[in-house]
């Protein structure tokens, strides 16, 4: 079993008991950034598979008066490839001017790449469903370069307040399909 397939197991396994502790919806939170404002991330955004449409069908049947719970819509759906940031300018123009470097280096390194996920599996956390896929070696090599050569630009402060104290690039590559605005109140458990 590889590293990444044993951490998706151990996040699974602690999500059950999360669930087992406190089984209830939890209390409400806020919605952790601004959805009107622009942030950076690198990805591809593609129409998902007939069998993950349907289960996106099925979470917006189960979800139709859950004013609480989020679901992706299929024209929405992606992958991140890398967050660069978290949403925070109202307009484009209010990138800073390290965005050019950005750019340029996203271009230098990402130019005509094709990464690939594979063994894609449904991973629930406390309040969020990803589908999280395994990459073939040259996807992970690049993905470990692209940050790396973020993190030694002027872009690293973006980066790193994105991933607050986790590893970068995170361990996970996923899409997130759904997200309940409410969460377990840990402190009760």
């Amino acid at each position: 079993m590889n590293t990444l397939t044993k951490k998706i197991d151990e996040i699974i396994q602690e999500t059950e008991r999360i669930w087992e502790r406190n089984p209830f919806a939890g209390t409400f939170r806020e919605i952790p950034y601004d959805r009107e404002l622009y942030g950076i991330a690198s990805g591809v955004k593609c129409t998902p598979p007939i069998t993950l449409s349907s289960v996106l069908d099925k979470l917006f049947l189960l979800a139709a008066e859950d004013h609480e719970l989020e679901i992706t819509l299929p024209n929405h759906f992606h992958f991140t490839f890398l967050a660069l940031s978290f949403p925070q300018w109202e307009k484009l123009a209010d990138l800073p001017v390290e965005h050019k470097e950005l750019l340029f280096l996203s271009g230098k390194i990402l130019h005509r790449v094709n990464w690939k996920l594979y063994h894609l599996r449904l991973v629930a956390l406390n309040n969020t469903l990803l589908l999280v896929g395994t990459p073939d070696e040259t996807s992970d090599l690049l993905r470990n370069a692209y940050a790396h050569s973020i993190l030694v630009s002027g872009w690293r402060k973006h980066l790193v307040a994105r991933y607050r104290g986790l590893s970068t690039p995170p361990l996970l590559w996923h899409s997130t399909l759904a997200r309940a605005l409410t969460e377990a109140k840990f402190n009760d458990c």
